[in-house]
């Protein structure tokens, strides 16, 4: 869902569902990231996809961690983060309108 958010797309939406299944079961695919993602959101999304449920954040710790997160966030990373439109990765804009 983290990434949903900051990519505004579906993962995978270049292949079927089926297909996209399968990646993920079979080859452990994730999504890409966008270029210039803030690694602390690398980091957050990438610990909530590990395929050991040990190393995953637990539920009930996700909003504690993304506060945290936040306190640690350049000025930059903050302002990439509130784009309104997302971080594309799949449907790049061809203008800026």
């Amino acid at each position: 869902v983290v990434w949903q958010l900051l990519t505004r797309e579906e993962p995978f939406s270049k292949v079927s569902q089926i297909e996209a299944a399968g990646k993920v079961a079979l080859e452990l695919a994730r999504p890409p990231f966008p270029r210039d993602t803030p690694i602390q959101v690398m980091s957050f999304i990438s610990q909530c996809w590990s395929e050991d449920p040990e190393k995953r954040i637990p539920f009930d710790l996700i909003k504690t961690e993304l506060k945290e997160m936040q306190k640690t966030l350049s000025k930059v990373d903050r302002e990439f983060l509130e784009v309104a439109f997302g971080h594309p990765v799949y449907e790049i804009p061809t203008s800026t309108e």
